[in-house]
């Protein structure tokens, strides 16, 4: 009695393995994503047989995007890492960091990666269009003005100011330059009134009447 009872208990314990043994089984078939995200694309067909190691989905990270630029590669040189970026999204603005700098030029381009500051700004989506511009230099309490064709005439060196309703041509030193912008080192003052528009037309007189 005492072996049939061993025997009836050791038969009991393999059973209760098998059954962890089963429930282990049934438990992997469950696909355990290691973030949490969205998907974003599937790779099988719904209940489709699939071999071991098989790529199942894409799942989207939403909490880790970053943005990428298209920068000029006549800008490329001119970026580097840790600058600062600002992003626009819609109406809403975020800043970040640039993150990664692309060492290849592809149709004239380089590809510069934005990583976001704190938390990035809700409701963004993988693959969605924003624009960003990045902040090469930062000259605070400086004297500047509007760009105009002044910029390109005579390399920089004259800018016309208003005295009453005449132009006068004056000689002007610039600094840092900008697409919309020009710094102003010597030459102007703040309050003078600055031709940006039209004076490529004046020949390069030395005063100019203007009749409004």
């Amino acid at each position: 009695m005492e072996l049939a009872l061993k025997t009836s208990q050791q038969q009991l314990e393999r059973q209760r393995l098998v059954v962890a043994n089963v429930g282990r089984r049934v438990d992997e078939l469950n696909v355990r994503a290691p973030v949490a995200g969205v998907v974003g694309t599937l790779a099988v067909a719904d209940r489709a047989v699939v071999p071991a190691n098989t790529a199942l989905m894409t799942l989207v990270d939403l909490s880790r995007l970053e943005v990428e630029l298209e920068v000029p590669e006549t800008y490329a040189d001119e970026i580097g890492l840790g600058m600062t970026a600002e992003v626009s999204i819609g109406n809403e603005r975020a800043s970040g960091k640039v993150s990664a700098l692309s060492p290849e030029v592809v149709n004239h381009q380089v590809l510069a990666r934005v990583r976001f500051e704190g938390s990035q700004p809700n409701g963004l989506r993988q693959n969605q269009r924003v624009s960003a511009r990045v902040l090469i230099d930062e000259r605070p309490d400086v004297l500047m003005v509007a760009r105009g064709p002044f910029v390109e005439q005579q390399g920089g060196r004259f800018a016309y100011v208003m005295d009453g309703d005449t132009a006068v041509r004056r000689p002007i030193v610039l600094g840092a330059t900008s697409v919309s912008a020009v710094e102003i080192r010597d030459g102007l003052g703040v309050g003078d009134r600055v031709v940006i528009a039209g004076s490529d037309a004046f020949e390069d007189a030395a005063r100019v009447r203007i009749n409004e």
